[in-house]
């Protein structure tokens, strides 16, 4: 996804808000939004590209994905969690993009075999979707 950032470093205060929805000088995920303060009008906010920073998210390294999908903020607007939990388990990189989101579906275009550089145990014991 090339177009959210993620919120990194932010300084906590006791009884400081956690609003979500409210505006950040980047985009980020609504439900990851920290309120960003003074801060960032006086020069406190720091962008870091990717080439500095990045994320690795393993939004789909579940050992349930059932649990997953049940448990995302924004499941409301999964049009497509049934099918995307039927498929799931069979998936295979030569398939292509499967999402269970909309959003997921028009902007993730490929998918990409990558070295498993943080020793991720990528075996099926058994289908996620079945609890």
């Amino acid at each position: 996804d090339e177009l959210n950032w993620v919120p990194l470093i932010h300084s906590c205060k006791r009884n400081q808000p956690m609003r979500l929805v409210h505006p950040y000088p980047v985009m980020v995920d609504p439900t990851r939004r920290m309120y960003p303060g003074a801060a960032a009008s006086k020069g406190g906010f720091k962008a870091f590209e990717r080439g500095d920073v990045e994320m690795h998210h393993f939004s789909f390294v579940r050992r349930s994905m059932r649990s997953k999908m049940n448990n995302v903020s924004n499941k409301q607007n999964h049009d497509g969690m049934v099918e995307f939990l039927q498929k799931f388990d069979s998936w295979e990189p030569k398939d292509g993009v499967i999402h269970p989101h909309p959003h997921g579906r028009r902007t993730f275009k490929f998918t990409s075999a990558v070295p498993n550089m943080f020793d991720i145990d990528i075996a099926r014991p058994y289908p996620s979707w079945q609890g």
